[in-house]
C-alpha cells in the first residue's frame, strides 16, 4: 500500500513552513534569526519544533523509533491532522464507532467530513450470523460487528476510527476484529489506545479480578494486543496514545501518534511549527525520567477500579429496586455504570461536590454514568453517597410502596451521617529522583502499604540487602539505579543511600503521630542492634567489623558509608552495632534490623496524630 495515494493532493504539494534552525542543523551560539527577545528568562526562545529530547525519551520508554513518533498538542491535534491530511472537505466520509470518544465526530464536523456511525453491540450475546466479528464465548457488550462495519465503507470513506479501550464503555475491542479491518480496509485505520496502560497492567496481574455483571472480564475473552507494535505490518495504521492518563500529565497536553515514517513526515509538514510549548516539553521530559511512580499509580488505579466495581455491584445484587443496575467491565481508568434513578444520583453527587460524567444520551448507555477512578479517599466518598441513596431506595421498596411507585426518593431524605467522610490521614507516599554524571537513581516508597519490593541496581548483593528493607519494614519500596560501577561501586551505593534517605524523609511529611523511636534486638544468626530517632536530629554511630574486603559484589567499607549517608539525608539518629562469625549474616542482620527499627519508628501510634514530642515541635 502506497500511503501517498491516500493523501490529499494539496497536502502532498504543500511547501511546509521551515525555520532557519530547521535548515541549519549545527549548533549555534548567537540566535538572531527568529525575532525573539534576547534577554534570557527561560522562555524567551521558541521551543524546538522537532521536540528531539522529548521524543528520544518517549522512544526509549515506548520502544518505538523516533522516526515513527509524532507529538501533538494533545491527541486532539493528531485526530484533526488525520482529517486534514486524508479527507477532502465536503467529499470524504469517516466511519466512527458509536458510542465512542466525542472528538472524532467534532473534528469531522470541523473539517466538513461526513460521519458514518458504526454502532457497537449492546448485549451479551454472540452474533451467530457474523461469529468472527464479535468475541465468542461469553462475548461482552460494546464490541465491533466487523462485517457490518466493512459493509458501511463507501468509495469516499477515507478513515475508520477505533478506540480500544473504548471511551465511554471502558472495554478493549476484540483484536481479531481490528486486524480484520486493517487487512480489509484500503484507507487509514486509527486505533486510539489512550487507556491502554491500564489494560496492559491489568492483564499482567496475577490477582483474582473483580466480579462483573457478565461474570467475565473482557480480558478473559479479548486478547490484550498493543497495536503500536504492528505499524510495520500495517502501513495504513495510526496508533494514538497520550501522556495525559497513565503518565498523569493531562495539564501538559501532549499526545502521541505512532505510524510509519511516511505518515509521520506528512504530519510534521502540516502541523504548526511550535505546537508544544517549551515549558510542557521540559516538564514532560522531567516527569518521564521517573517510571517507578507511574507504574505504581497505574497498578493502584487498576486495583481501586476492581474494588469500586465490586462495591457498586453489591448495591444492586439481588435487589429488583437496586440503585445499581449494571457495572460494565472495564480495561480503562473509569467505569460505566447503569443506575436506577440516574438523574437523582448524578445530582446527589454534585451536591456533595463530586462530579462524574453523564453518558446517558449515548448509544447503548441509557441511564449510565461514567465514573473515573480516583484515589481511595475520593472513591470512598463517592461510594458513600451512592450507598446512602441505594439503602434509602431499598428501604423505601419495603416500607413505602406508594413512594416507590412514584420514584420519589429525594437527596434530602438521606441522612448526612452516610455522606460525611470520617477523617483519615492519607497514605505517606513519596518518590525522589537523583540524576548525576555518575548515577541515575529513582526511589519510590509508601510507608503505609506493603507490596513486594522492586529493586534494580547493578549490584546483585546490594539488591538482596535492599529487598530486606521492604520485606521487614512492611513498606512499599521500589529502587531503580544505574551507575559507573565499571570504576567502582562508591557513587552508586552512596547515591542510592542519599536518595532513599530523602525519599523516606519526604514520605514522613510533618511526622504527626509517628512512633519516632525504633529499637531492635538480635536477629538471625548474627547479633544486630539498632536504635533510631527520626525526630530530626542527626547522629550516626557504627560499631561493626568485617573480616572480608568484599561481601558479594560490594566493598564491605561501603556499608558504613551507605547507612551514614542514609541517616544524614533521612535526618535521624542511627546507632548500629553488630557482630558475628559470617560477614554475609552480619550485614544481612543489619539490613533486617534496620527495616524492623524503621517499621516501629514510622508507625502511626495515635488517632489524633499529635507531634511525638513534649515540645510540640520536631
Amino acid at each position: 500500500m502506497n500511503i501517498k495515494n491516500l493523501v490529499r493532493k494539496n497536502i502532498l504539494e504543500l511547501t511546509p513552513y521551515s525555520t532557519a534552525r530547521d535548515d541549519c542543523r549545527v549548533p549555534m551560539e548567537i540566535y538572531l534569526d527568529a525575532n525573539e527577545n534576547p534577554f534570557d528568562n527561560g522562555v524567551n526562545r521558541y521551543p524546538s519544533p522537532r521536540q528531539e529530547n522529548l521524543k528520544q525519551a518517549i522512544s526509549a520508554i515506548k520502544e518505538i523509533p523516533v522516526k515513527n513518533l509524532f507529538l501533538g498538542n494533545g491527541s486532539d491535534e493528531a485526530i484533526d491532522l488525520v482529517y486534514r491530511v486524508f479527507c477532502e472537505p465536503g467529499k470524504s466520509s469517516a466511519i466512527i464507532m458509536n458510542p465512542s470518544y466525542g472528538m472524532y465526530s467534532v473534528a469531522a464536523q470541523m473539517n466538513n467530513v461526513k460521519i458514518i456511525d458504526a454502532f457497537l453491540t449492546t448485549d451479551f450475546t454472540t452474533n451467530k450470523k457474523h461469529g468472527d466479528t464479535v468475541a465468542k464465548n461469553n462475548a461482552t457488550a460494546f464490541q465491533l460487528d466487523t462485517d457490518k462495519l466493512l459493509k458501511q465503507v463507501r468509495k469516499d470513506t477515507k478513515v475508520i476510527f477505533l478506540c480500544s479501550p473504548n471511551n465511554p464503555t471502558g472495554n478493549l475491542l476484540d483484536s481479531k476484529s481490528i486486524e480484520k479491518i486493517l487487512k480489509s480496509f484500503k484507507g487509514i485505520v486509527v486505533v486510539d489506545q489512550a487507556y491502554f496502560d491500564f489494560a496492559a497492567a491489568d492483564a499482567g496481574r496475577n490477582t483474582n479480578r473483580g466480579r462483573y455483571a457478565s461474570g467475565k472480564h473482557p480480558s478473559s475473552t479479548v486478547r490484550v494486543t498493543d497495536f503500536k507494535n504492528h505499524i510495520a505490518k500495517y502501513p495504513n495504521l495510526i496508533v494514538l496514545e497520550t501522556l495525559s492518563k497513565a503518565y498523569a500529565m493531562a495539564g501538559l497536553r501532549i499526545g502521541l501518534a505512532i505510524a510509519n515514517e511516511d505518515i509521520i513526515n506528512i504530519f510534521n509538514n502540516v502541523k504548526y511549527p511550535y505546537n508544544i510549548n517549551i515549558l510542557a516539553q521540559r516538564q514532560a521530559l522531567q516527569m518521564l525520567r521517573s517510571s517507578l511512580r507511574k507504574e505504581e499509580e497505574v497498578e493502584t488505579i487498576v486495583s481501586e477500579r476492581e474494588r469500586v466495581a465490586s462495591e457498586l455491584q453489591k448495591m444492586g445484587k439481588g435487589k429488583t429496586d437496586g440503585a445499581v443496575q449494571k457495572v460494565y467491565p472495564s480495561d480503562a481508568n473509569f467505569l460505566l455504570v447503569k443506575f436506577k434513578q440516574k438523574e437523582k444520583i448524578f445530582h446527589l453527587l454534585q451536591e456533595n461536590k463530586i462530579i462524574v460524567r453523564d453518558r446517558g444520551n449515548m448509544h447503548g448507555c441509557k441511564d449510565c454514568l461514567r465514573i473515573t477512578v480516583g484515589n481511595k479517599d475520593e472513591n470512598d466518598r463517592m461510594l458513600r453517597c451512592i450507598r446512602a441513596f441505594a439503602e434509602t431506595l431499598n428501604a423505601n421498596a419495603y416500607t413505602n410502596e406508594e413512594q416507590t411507585a412514584s420514584g420519589c426518593v429525594t437527596p434530602e431524605s438521606i441522612s448526612s451521617e452516610y455522606i460525611v467522610q470520617e477523617h483519615m490521614e492519607p497514605e505517606r507516599i513519596a518518590s525522589v529522583e537523583r540524576f548525576t554524571k555518575e548515577t541515575q537513581i529513582q526511589v519510590y516508597v509508601n510507608l503505609d502499604k506493603f507490596r513486594e519490593p522492586r529493586i534494580e541496581t547493578p549490584l546483585d548483593f546490594l539488591n538482596h540487602m535492599l529487598q530486606q528493607i521492604g520485606y521487614h519494614g512492611g513498606i512499599t519500596l521500589d529502587i531503580k539505579a544505574s551507575g559507573d560501577i565499571n570504576v567502582d561501586e562508591h557513587h552508586t551505593v552512596e547515591d542510592i543511600a542519599i536518595t532513599l534517605g530523602e525519599c523516606l524523609k519526604k514520605a514522613l511529611g510533618n511526622k504527626n503521630g509517628i512512633g519516632r523511636y525504633g529499637f531492635c534486638l538480635p536477629m538471625d544468626e548474627a547479633d544486630a542492634y539498632i536504635v533510631m530517632d527520626i525526630g530530626g536530629r542527626i547522629d550516626f554511630r557504627w560499631d561493626v567489623k568485617f573480616k572480608s574486603e568484599k561481601i558479594g559484589d560490594v566493598n564491605s567499607q561501603m556499608f558504613e558509608h551507605f547507612f551514614k549517608s542514609l541517616a544524614e539525608h533521612l535526618e535521624c539518629n542511627l546507632h548500629i552495632k553488630a557482630s558475628g562469625s559470617n560477614d554475609h549474616h552480619i550485614i544481612e542482620g543489619i539490613f533486617k534490623a534496620f527495616a524492623r527499627t524503621l517499621k516501629g519508628a514510622v508507625r502511626r501510634e495515635t488517632r489524633d496524630f499529635a507531634i511525638p514530642s513534649s515540645k510540640g515541635v520536631l
